[in-house]
């Protein structure tokens, strides 16, 4: 009910103010919509269309866009090109769509939040100072920048070899831009792949050498994967 009744405040909200509507969560949170859930944001401009997207209210600071999240593994992640770009999914288990992330993180200074949940129930996380994501055009590479913190283990910035994810393009199996002799995502969820990769939350969750390549301790198969960006402080 509680958060009802934000939705509520929110609608009327955007009635009055049509020309200065939430570009993203954290310009909910500064308006002082500051419950976790699902609210509309207009990432292509107030006038233009909306679209509703999870919102982190509880991890500080207030204000992470959820880009991924998978828990249930009802959701089938080897997807192509255009379920990427446009976004899939369920409320438990989603991709928010390349093409949102790209505009998101292409007006302000985004970090990026990666959460986990190991075999043994442990929550684990890893925060990234600066991410990018470029155009279609580009193949929506990204880009990431430190200082990184967290318990999770930093295997995107850590190694800089044909494993490694930074300034990569994305990979769906029927549109391959990485640098394998083959197509990484044959088989697998779309992705930053390289040759291939270190770290892939698209992938099988069950199979944690095929997410985190074994790297975290404890990890037999995975609970749990979010991804969320939040401007930077």
């Amino acid at each position: 009910m509680e958060l009802k009744a934000e939705i509520e405040r929110l609608s009327t909200y955007l009635n009055k103010t049509k020309d200065d509507a939430p570009f993203d969560c954290w310009d909910l949170s500064q308006r002082g919509f500051n419950r976790s859930g699902i609210y509309p944001i207009y990432p292509w401009g107030s006038n233009e269309k909306s679209v509703y997207v999870h919102c982190n209210m509880d991890v500080a600071p207030r204000g992470w866009t959820m880009v991924q999240h998978r828990k249930s593994l009802t959701v089938n992640f080897t997807r192509g090109w255009q379920d990427y770009k446009n976004g899939f999914g369920t409320n438990a288990e989603f991709w928010l769509g390349n093409e949102i992330v790209h505009l998101l993180t292409s007006r302000h200074h985004n970090q990026l939040y990666i959460g986990i949940i190991d075999t043994n129930g442990s929550y684990l996380y890893q925060k990234y100072h600066f991410i990018r994501i470029g155009p279609e055009s580009d193949k929506y590479r990204l880009h990431i920048e430190g200082p990184t913190t967290g318990d999770a283990g930093d295997f995107i910035l850590r190694y800089n070899d044909t494993k490694s994810i930074n300034n990569q393009r994305f990979t769906t199996f029927d549109n391959d831009n990485d640098n394998n002799a083959g197509n990484c995502a044959t088989g697998s969820g779309g992705w930053w792949y390289n040759s291939c990769h270190y770290i892939a939350l698209n992938n099988d969750l069950n199979s944690p050498e095929t997410v985190y390549q074994g790297r975290v301790p404890n990890m037999t198969y995975f609970r749990f994967s979010s991804m969320m960006i939040n401007r930077a402080p």
